[in-house]
């Protein structure tokens, strides 16, 4: 017997289901017959970005160190402007701050150096501060913290039979002259503004009581009265 091709029945079915997997084919390509899907909706346009503000105001710039040259007793620093010697209610002899008034004792010493500047004038600390003599001229007792006799160049010395702790607040009592924001050694029409301390060449602020600083060695106090200082002076000596 002769091998024979597909039947018709078969080459009919075979065609029935090739049509229908095209159609379902084509149906799947268009969605499914359902219709295209609605567009999506178009993003929020983005709120505009607020302006920027304002920049902060700069911080109130430190005053720089400049060199003021060297000094020694005969030097003046900064205009006439207090009498010489202490006053008559600071030391004239009796016990001061907790200091005696005694022979002079060199055993240890140092120097600090003190500037009132007022509305930029530098004015010059006086002399003879915490030094007594009688009133033939003659030496009766030195203070440990005093100025030289013929010192202007705001150099406060320190000594005594030992190293000892002193302070601002003592030099003022012992010159007889106030140490507050309203009256610096007697000025009341400007106020205390700022103290700066410069150790080291380096410039910081001192924002607590002024007579709590310590008159270290080589340090350089500042009290501002009055408009801003932008430059101080640091003057070297020999010595502490």
């Amino acid at each position: 017997m002769n091998e024979q091709g597909p039947s018709y029945k078969s080459r009919a079915a075979s065609t029935f289901w090739l049509s229908a997997l095209f159609v379902l084919a084509a149906a799947t390509a268009c969605g499914g017959g359902g219709g295209d899907d609605p567009a999506p909706a178009p993003a929020p346009t983005p709120a505009p970005a607020p302006a920027p503000g304002p920049a902060p105001a700069p911080a109130p710039g430190m005053p720089t160190v400049i060199d003021g040259g060297s000094v020694q007793d005969s030097h003046q620093i900064g205009t006439t402007f207090f009498a010489e010697g202490s006053t008559a209610t600071g030391g004239t002899g009796q016990p001061v701050a907790g200091i005696n008034c005694a022979p002079a004792d060199l055993t240890a010493t140092k120097f600090t150096h003190l500037s009132i500047v007022r509305n930029g004038e530098q004015l010059a600390i006086p002399p003879r501060v915490g030094i007594v003599r009688d009133t033939g001229g003659n030496l009766v007792c030195v203070y440990n913290i005093h100025t030289h006799s013929t010192d202007r160049s705001g150099r406060i010395h320190t000594e005594g039979p030992v190293p000892a702790t002193y302070t601002l607040g003592q030099f003022f009592a012992i010159w007889g002259m106030p140490l507050t924001t309203n009256n610096v050694a007697g000025i009341t029409t400007d106020a205390l503004t700022a103290v700066y301390i410069v150790d080291n060449n380096t410039v910081t602020e001192f924002t607590g009581d002024p007579a709590t600083i310590e008159l270290t060695s080589h340090r350089h106090i500042v009290l501002q009265l009055g408009t801003d200082i932008t430059q101080i002076p640091v003057y070297s000596w020999s010595g502490t």
